[in-house]
């Protein structure tokens, strides 16, 4: 009977926690005011992210839209003397208290897990590495829509303990490649694929627009535009064939994937005659445009540049390490 019951509560806590791969992030230490640092989500095509914490109190999770910031605190002693967990929203400077639980979720000594899901207009965190599990609150309201959402930070309040993160690990490990400066023209670069054996590619971009990624063959070339104002007063991602001196516009979206102060990152996949390119370090996942057609084979591309246009801001590239 008691081999049984820990079978049992060994595969309870097994389910608790999941099958993702965590990664050390940072440390923190509290000090005279509260401590923020950027959160950067290494798998932007799920409606979810996951942080691990060893730390003893008053862990933040703030989620920053245009005019407000939703904000989660774990061990958190703001209204009294026992350790619990809130869901505060901030708008323009004025405080709203969504929900409180007299609930212990933090350990000083032993890494505890979290996971925060936006989906819709629907707000739900809650304990371990299974998204629904362990829930501690569903919140709905139109303005925390995933589409809203401009940037995630991890913190830790006044006085607090040192306290350690982790985050869900990345599919592939990206380094530094360059960093280019617009000026009165185009500025493009040679970008060395260092793992050619594949049939795809990925980028990292830290840039606020206008960042290119061209792809080279006989006759002209296929160019990928993120953020681009070609075409309107709105961010766009555009897909181009310049094909013996004409332009044409393959494929048009009115969305913004770049971000001014977080790298964002893009996997490009040519197969076959199929040229596919879209968001994150999951090659399939966050896919923003299939192109099929016979000029795009893999074999007749020699050359492939990253770019910035005309004028544009600093904008920081990354390619996937050697």
């Amino acid at each position: 009977m008691r081999i049984l019951l820990i079978l049992t509560l060994f595969l309870l806590a097994d389910l608790t926690l999941g099958n993702v791969d965590m990664c050390y992030l940072t440390t923190l230490e509290g000090s005279t005011s509260d401590v923020y640092i950027p959160f950067v989500n290494l798998h932007p095509e799920n409606d979810h992210f996951f942080v691990g914490v060893k730390g003893c109190k008053d862990v933040r999770i703030r989620m920053k839209y245009e005019f407000d910031y939703y904000e989660i605190l774990l061990g958190s002693y703001r209204y009294g003397h026992t350790a619990e967990v809130l869901l505060l929203n901030w708008k323009r400077d004025e405080m709203f208290l969504l929900f409180r639980s007299h609930k212990t979720v933090l350990d000083c000594n032993r890494m505890k897990y979290f996971w925060v899901k936006i989906s819709g207009s629907e707000l739900s965190f809650g304990t371990g590495l299974n998204v629904g599990n362990g829930t501690l609150k569903v919140y709905e309201g139109w303005d925390v829509n995933s589409s809203l959402l401009q940037d995630i930070e991890f913190g830790i309040g006044v006085e607090s303990s040192v306290t350690e993160f982790e985050r869900q690990c990345g599919n592939v490990d990206m380094c530094y490649l360059t960093t280019l400066e617009g000026s009165t023209s185009d500025v493009y670069i040679p970008f060395v694929n260092p793992h050619p054996e594949n049939d795809h590619f990925f980028v990292g971009g830290k840039g606020c627009k206008d960042v290119r990624i061209r792809m080279k063959y006989e006759f002209g070339y296929y160019e990928i535009l993120l953020g681009s104002y070609r075409y309107e007063h709105a961010a766009e991602v555009i897909l181009l064939n310049w094909n013996k001196g004409k332009m044409f516009r393959l494929f048009r979206s009115h969305k913004n994937v770049l971000d001014c102060n977080r790298m964002k990152y893009f996997w490009v996949k040519i197969s076959g005659s199929e040229l596919s390119f879209g968001i994150g370090l999951n090659v399939g996942n966050g896919t923003l445009k299939v192109y099929k057609w016979q000029d795009v084979n893999s074999s007749l591309f020699h050359d492939i540049e990253v770019g910035i246009g005309a004028e544009r801001s600093i904008t920081e590239f990354e390619s996937q390490c050697g």
